[in-house]
């Protein structure tokens, strides 16, 4: 990639680098890692890549049990999804858009994930309330979208839900 002078190729090293380094908990190094993915992603003014981006970020500071700043950048990485609402755009749109991106994701699932897991940073800053809007909205989204995405984000979301009502009595 950088032979190539690829920098969205570049960019998409930086995030995995910096997963793999968040999941290894090694975080010194995946906070510049992810750092360096952002600031390319911003070079290019990608959405894709800056909605992946802070989504890492996040999970990076989720991670290290950093909640709020968490939340901050999933509603951060929230912001690059590229439709004006999630029925705004559909799949083949989407296809379409990712033709030449090198790599396939799906921008709703990393939405609905980031839903997803700011509920679950609000559940665990006790926040139910909070939790719970999270929570039901990426629910509402995954019964209207049927079964495009995979089983990945509607287990977190039911998961959590059921942490939080488990809490509550329910």
């Amino acid at each position: 990639a950088e032979k190539a002078n690829d920098k969205r190729m570049i960019s998409i090293f930086y995030r995995y680098v910096g997963s793999t380094y968040t999941y290894r908990a090694s975080y010194d190094t995946a906070y510049m890692y992810q750092h360096k993915h952002i600031s390319i992603a911003e070079e290019l003014q990608d959405k894709y890549l800056l909605q992946l981006s802070y989504f890492g970020l996040a999970n990076l500071y989720a991670r290290q049990g950093k909640f709020l700043l968490a939340v901050e950048n999933y509603l951060k990485s929230m912001t690059y999804y590229p439709g004006d609402t999630y029925k705004a755009i559909t799949y083949d749109d989407l296809l379409a858009d990712l033709e030449n991106t090198h790599e396939h994701f799906d921008p709703l699932r990393t939405y609905v994930l980031s839903l997803g897991n700011a509920g679950e940073c609000y559940r665990r800053l006790n926040n139910p309330e909070k939790a719970l809007f999270y929570l039901t909205t990426a629910k509402d989204i995954l019964q209207t979208i049927g079964s495009r995405l995979d089983v990945s984000p509607k287990s977190q979301v039911y998961r959590e839900l059921g942490y939080v009502y488990f809490a509550q009595g329910d």
